[in-house]
């Protein structure tokens, strides 16, 4: 065997090592607990939606109103700024950051606008708004800030329970460096995931609750098939990392936005200062001149030969009267 071979040979047998370990697989079976939790919840959050969304439409002052008639560069239509201040007032957040290029506002009033409405309660999309039609096609992270933010469930799930699978669960599985996870990390996702589906909005709900008994099962038991769920693993990390990086990007881009603003801001501010210190110098010669004036007039008049040449002027002025 060439030696170019046997390094060939060598590097398979460590990557192979390195997807049986058990933290790979660890991370591997967490994956499949996030897609489990999320086929729980989306019919329920599909229907809910819509039946929110038709309320909205079927009341004023979204009831009736035209097709958006927006045209680029132009100002927005009265249906877009109607549609603007109904969803921003709906918006849980109290100062909402609403990415409105996650939604075709063609579609707010349609018949089938309930999505691209329900988007608009999610981070940035980016360019897979496209592919974003309905819960089923939505990520568990857009899933979990949708029940976060829209008002479409009342009461709503508990936000310490959506923050923990968001932030503890999603998040934590979708960026670990090695793609490796640690027992206790398991342990931690799979009691978040199931008090997710066991939460008072899911627990009456039986595709949430098949959801629960399939997680208790993979807990249990494990990965049937470890190659299937490595595959089905990797793509939802993809589809979970082009929606952080499409935010980051997007993130990027509002401070930078905000950087020129500031800048152009601290230019403006500059030369106003500089204007009034100008004019603060200006004044400040000149009540040099008046403050120096005054101080002579006062140190004149305070002088005693001064004031006896002054007194002796007046005597000979009543004198001369006098003798008159």
């Amino acid at each position: 065997m060439s030696l170019c071979k046997e390094k060939d040979r060598m590097a398979t047998a460590s990557w192979v090592a390195e997807l049986d370990k058990k933290e790979h697989k660890n991370w591997v079976m967490v994956a499949c607990a996030l897609n489990i939790a999320k086929n729980g919840i989306t019919q329920l959050l599909q229907g809910k939606m819509e039946a929110w969304y038709q309320s909205l439409i079927s009341n004023p002052p979204l009831q009736s109103l035209a097709p958006c008639t927006c045209v680029p560069g132009s100002p927005k239509c009265g249906t877009c700024v109607t549609w603007e201040r109904e969803l921003k007032r709906y918006h849980k957040s109290k100062r909402p950051m609403i990415c409105w290029d996650n939604s075709d506002r063609k579609q707010w009033g349609s018949p089938t606008g309930a999505w691209e409405v329900a988007k608009l309660f999610m981070p940035t999309l980016g360019r897979r708004k496209t592919q974003v039609i309905d819960a089923d096609t939505t990520d568990i992270g857009g899933l979990l800030n949708l029940l976060e933010w829209c008002p479409f469930i009342y009461p709503s799930v508990s936000r310490t329970v959506l923050s923990s699978a968001r932030d503890k669960c999603r998040n934590h599985w979708a960026h670990a460096p090695k793609q490796e996870l640690q027992d206790a990390d398991v342990n931690t996702i799979f009691g978040h995931l199931n008090r997710l589906l066991n939460d008072p909005v899911f627990n009456a709900d039986k595709a949430a609750q098949k959801s629960s008994k399939d997680l208790q099962d993979l807990f249990n038991h494990g990965l049937v098939n470890v190659r299937e769920s490595e595959v089905a693993a990797f793509h939802l990390l993809r589809q979970s990392l082009v929606a952080d990086l499409t935010k980051c990007r997007d993130d990027l881009d509002d401070v930078q936005d905000k950087v020129v603003q500031l800048d152009a801001e601290s230019k403006k501010v500059d030369k106003t200062v500089q204007k009034d210190m100008s004019d603060v110098r200006e004044q400040g010669d000149l009540n040099k001149e008046e403050i120096d004036k005054l101080s002579s007039e006062v140190y004149t008049a305070g002088r005693p030969d001064k004031c006896h040449d002054e007194t002796k002027k007046v005597n000979e002025s009543s004198r001369k009267i006098y003798l008159k």
